[in-house]
């Protein structure tokens, strides 16, 4: 496992701001690595800033449970209680709510792409954009 790199963080962004600016929204994008450590945030002119924390938080619980958020948000949805629990331990760095993607080499997680600024699926295509163009530059 060779990890992500600053240049494959930098890739994942270029992709989702494409995406963005095609849809006609600011977002703001937040790489991080396999330890849910941050690797790159970048916020578009004109993006709103309050918002950092959360879409940091969504890279991070997408590595800490080694999934999509959206999928993270289902299963805590089921349980609000749990959920509260999950969030309130990890003293607000879990986040499950759409725009967070787990970013893998083969089975292991080497990486979180959150993003925030748009609708709940609009920063979801945002992510999937990024997460694509970053596995069509290793082929």
């Amino acid at each position: 496992m060779s990890g992500l790199s600053l240049k494959g963080a930098q890739e994942i962004i270029e992709g989702a701001i494409a995406k963005a600016n095609q849809l006609g929204i600011k977002i703001t994008v937040a790489v991080v690595d396999g330890s849910g450590h941050l690797l790159q945030l970048t916020r578009m002119d004109g993006a709103g800033w309050g918002g950092i924390d959360l879409l940091v938080g969504k890279a991070y619980t997408a590595v800490a449970f080694r999934a999509d958020t959206e999928m993270t948000a289902r299963w805590m949805g089921a349980d609000a209680p749990q959920a509260m629990a999950a969030v309130e331990a990890s003293h607000g760095k879990i986040v499950p709510a759409k725009g967070g993607l787990v970013i893998k080499e083969g089975n292991d997680v080497i990486g979180g792409i959150g993003v925030g600024g748009g609708r709940g699926e609009e920063d979801l295509e945002c992510a999937r954009a990024g997460l694509e163009r970053y596995t069509s530059s290793k082929k």
